[in-house]
């Protein structure tokens, strides 16, 4: 583990806040503002991180994409979808359709833009983020890895397996029960007619 030190800017309105939360926590503990600030990073330092991370490889390549293209504008060209993919597309969200629900996703078709693949904070009501699709394989490969995935959660539910990662959740399952989930992948093939 590497340790970063951070300096973080306060509004003169964030500071009276945190003036205030500091009284009361130096009487019961004995905190001042920067042990309080470091507790609260620390309980919500994954989601936190995961994006300050997210944040940083999305200006990286919008860096580099302005570098390869010289465009200085930061304004991306944005890829539309063939009319082919876009029909690929619908059969591959129909393949996946009744499983939605339980994967906690959402496809969505956008035009031009193609199909995007909504990620929610709280399902089915807060969208935190969206990706984009404007080919059907890369679609249906993800829909599949979600797909998989909420399988190995409902497997791993209130077992100490649910710590490992998803390769490792899957070897641990019997030979017969990872043959039947990897049946799946060519059975939602056939359905979006990609075979």
């Amino acid at each position: 583990m590497k340790i970063f030190e951070i300096t973080y800017k306060i509004t003169n309105e964030k500071y009276k806040w945190l003036s205030e939360l500091a009284e009361r926590y130096k009487i019961i503990n004995g905190w001042g503002e920067k042990e309080m600030l470091q507790f609260a990073f620390d309980q919500v330092y994954e989601t936190d991180i995961n994006k300050k991370l997210e944040f940083l490889e999305y200006y990286i390549d919008k860096l580099e994409y302005e570098m390869e293209t010289g465009h200085d504008d930061g304004e991306y060209y944005v890829e539309n979808i063939t009319d082919e993919e876009r029909e690929i597309c619908r059969r591959v969200v129909s393949a996946y359709e009744e499983e939605f629900e339980n994967m906690e996703i959402l496809v969505v078709e956008a035009g031009k833009y193609g199909f995007y693949k909504m990620l929610f904070s709280s399902f089915p009501t807060e969208v935190d983020d969206a990706i984009v699709f404007t080919s059907g394989m890369e679609l249906f490969n993800d829909l599949w890895e979600e797909w998989l995935e909420a399988q190995l959660l409902m497997l791993m539910k209130d077992t100490p397996m649910l710590e490992l990662d998803y390769d490792e959740m899957l070897e641990c399952l019997p030979e017969e029960k990872r043959e039947e989930l990897m049946a799946k992948r060519q059975y939602f093939a056939q359905k979006a007619g990609i075979v």
